[in-house]
């Protein structure tokens, strides 16, 4: 897969931080939680969209409304729209062959987008195999940006 050039969008330190600071509340509150990654599309003059990826192990999950809340509150504070997607780890393997498929477009997006949080280097792993992949189509990603600075976690010791 070819690597797409991607413009450049610089934001606040603050909005970062505050989406940051969501992600790892869902961190903590959601055990079968394998990772994180995101997507940002827009910002060279129009909304910036944030995408949070969320990929569980296990779909025994469920968002408060506290953060629901709270994702509208950032939105609305730093005028972009945040969606958050679910999906579960198990969707990208094909069990018959134990090799990844790549028959969703989750594929094109987590090449294009920055892993947040990967328990177990799952996500690196499968991101390594799509970028290897010149089969998976990223014609539709041309919208996409990166961030500066991008979002990112450090966990806490």
């Amino acid at each position: 897969m070819k690597k797409l050039e991607l413009e450049k969008v610089a934001v606040s330190k603050n909005m970062i931080c505050d989406i940051a600071n969501l992600v790892e509340n869902i961190m903590e509150e959601q055990e079968f939680l394998e990772g994180v990654f995101y997507l940002a599309e827009g910002g060279i003059g129009s909304i910036l969209e944030i995408s949070l990826v969320y990929i569980y192990n296990d779909f025994r999950h469920s968002f408060s409304l506290a953060h629901q809340e709270m994702v509208k509150l950032i939105g609305d504070e730093y005028g972009i729209s945040i969606r958050e997607e679910e999906y579960h780890y198990e969707d990208f393997i094909d069990e018959r062959r134990k090799k990844y498929r790549y028959e969703y477009p989750i594929e094109a997006m987590l090449g294009v987008g920055e892993i947040i949080y990967d328990s177990r280097g799952l996500l690196s792993e499968l991101k390594t195999n799509i970028m290897m992949d010149d089969s998976i189509d990223t014609s539709r990603m041309r919208t996409c940006c990166q961030i500066e600075p991008p979002i990112s976690y450090i966990k806490k010791k």
